[in-house]
């Protein structure tokens, strides 16, 4: 009796001991405040002696923490490797400026946030074109209502997954807006992509959710090698210059919007393309890749459209589709996989 009272009271004293610690490790996460005007320091990351500069903070810091960083403009390249929480004042006025130097803001751990900044002015050459935040092999990320401007790219996601990018305005991007590549289960959803030569690239990735957001003159280009990479997205209610991106999988015979800005079509037969006035806004360099996008589908019929496009764009894009039929469009197209019944365009 004597040795059953002795281990439940181990077994207890154990579990106070767990219930301690891991409230010590909670009461460990703390937020470290940054802030550009403290100059002369001293700088300890308090809200009396904050950093100047926020890879400081980030140096200083641990998992879980917060760093707060106060409105200014801040020139820097940052690079995160760490799980932290790195939150702006204001997305208007607290500025990470990368002086067209590298890449602005590095993401290399998993479970980072970042809300509230202006990032802007990554650097570019003919040799080396830098985004202005890049997430590369990290999961379970978020990017909210950030204000990503004049950067060779934008946003780069590549080998990563479960990530959020949501609520921010992506503008005035040189190449592309974002860049979504080799990831998977990535979510997009309320952006707003402005003034890019390229709207969204999606290469070679899967179960990624495109929603809600909003294009100018530039939409979605989807690539990828093999079925799962075209046909396992939802992509819904994103609109370029006021009109409906479509985006049609597994479907058989389904209804074509009367005037969208885009199709694209994943595993589909069957489906009928006519009569429909596409219309890329002129732009100063760059393309876009497709007002009609196909891949994997056999059967359609895309005939008597009008496809308005900047010079250097393809109108209509096709990948391992079978028995297509396209006549009379006035535009240009490719057809990487020449499978499709074509005739020349007038």
């Amino acid at each position: 009796m004597k040795l059953i009272e002795s281990c439940i009271i181990i077994c207890l004293f154990f579990s106070i001991a767990l219930s301690v610690t891991t409230v010590e490790a909670q009461e460990t996460v703390s937020t470290i405040y940054v802030d550009d005007d403290n100059t002369e320091g001293p700088w300890d990351g308090t809200t009396e002696h904050p950093f100047q500069y926020i890879q400081d903070g980030i140096d200083a810091c641990i998992d879980g923490d917060i760093i707060f960083v106060n409105s200014g403009t801040y020139m820097e390249n940052i690079e995160i490797v760490k799980k932290i929480n790195l939150q702006g004042e204001n997305n208007n006025n607290t500025i990470i400026e990368g002086a067209y130097q590298g890449i602005v803001v590095n993401i290399l751990s998993d479970s980072v946030s970042i809300i509230g900044f202006t990032i802007k002015n990554a650097g570019f050459s003919p040799l080396h074109q830098y985004p202005g935040i890049t997430l590369s092999q990290v999961k379970e990320c978020t990017i909210s209502d950030n204000i990503i401007f004049v950067n060779w790219f934008g946003l780069l996601i590549e080998s990563s997954s479960d990530c959020i990018f949501s609520k921010n305005i992506v503008d005035n991007s040189y190449e592309k807006g974002g860049l979504i590549r080799n990831s998977n289960a990535i979510i997009l959803e309320q952006n707003i992509f402005g003034n890019t030569s390229n709207g969204l690239k999606i290469q070679d990735s899967t179960n990624l959710e495109i929603i809600n957001n909003s294009f100018l003159k530039k939409g979605i280009t989807l690539r990828g090698t093999y079925l799962e990479q075209w046909n396992t997205h939802i992509i819904q209610n994103n609109v370029r210059d006021g009109k409906n991106i479509c985006y049609f999988k597994d479907e058989n015979d389904a209804l074509i919007p009367s005037d969208p800005s885009q199709i694209i079509l994943a595993n589909c037969s069957n489906m009928i393309i006519q009569n429909i006035n596409f219309q890329d806004e002129f732009t100063d360099f760059g393309y876009s890749d497709g007002c009609i996008q196909s891949g994997f589908s056999s059967h359609c019929t895309i005939n008597d459209n009008m496809i308005i496009t900047t010079t250097n764009d393809i109108s209509i894009y096709q990948f391992l589709c079978t028995q297509s039929i396209i006549l009379c469009n006035l535009g240009r197209y490719v057809t990487p996989f020449p499978k499709s019944l074509t005739c020349p365009l007038i």
